[in-house]
């Protein structure tokens, strides 16, 4: 799927090496730039979408780093992570992206998102023996407040997607619903549970 999206040509997602290169230039500069990452007929599809939306956006303005955290004094003053900005937005809700999309596709596409979470360190997974097991956590989290996603080519995989920028008492509070659920629906159907 990806690769009707992305100009692989340009930007590899599942080449290893160059996964840890854009991992190294975010480390080192706080930011990864990708030029040309999506071919131009994506990319003006999504410009197309974004603009018959318009209307439905959701629109804030405010002062902070790119990072959305506080400054750092391990970081030197230059750093993104220290550099306010004056940021405006208008956002258009995940609802109200159509799943025939490219935006979608491209959000729910496996490379990409294990690219993502290559380059950014902060996706982890549960594969359950059954997707019925899966679905049950899914529903039982949901029911507390906790949004998960299912995947895999059996719907059998909880995928955990975070922000980077999660307080740490929310973090805790997830962490806490994800455990009694996970032991609760692995109790009642009596499979393993394998980290993905």
């Amino acid at each position: 799927m990806s690769g009707s999206l992305v100009r692989l040509d340009l930007h590899p997602l599942a080449d290893h090496g160059w996964r840890q290169r854009c991992r190294e230039q975010l480390n080192q500069s706080g930011a990864l730039v990708l030029r040309q990452f999506l071919k131009p007929q994506a990319l003006e599809a999504i410009i197309e979408e974004g603009n018959a939306q318009r209307h439905l956006a959701y629109h804030t303005r405010s002062k902070h780093n790119v990072y959305l955290m506080k400054p750092d004094e391990a970081f030197s003053a230059n750093h993104p992570r220290n550099r306010d900005v004056l940021s405006t937005k208008g956002c258009i809700t995940d609802d109200l992206i159509a799943a025939d999309s490219p935006l979608r596709q491209l959000y729910n596409d496996d490379l990409f998102q294990r690219f993502l979470c290559d380059v950014l360190g902060s996706m982890v997974a549960m594969e359950f023996y059954q997707a019925s097991t899966a679905q049950a956590v899914q529903k039982m989290a949901m029911e507390q407040g906790l949004l998960l996603l299912t995947c895999g080519a059996k719907g059998n995989v909880i995928r955990f997607l975070y922000p980077l920028t999660i307080p740490d008492a929310q973090f805790s509070q997830a962490l806490t619903i994800l455990s009694t659920v996970i032991n609760h629906c692995v109790a009642s159907a009596g499979h393993p549970v394998v980290p993905a």
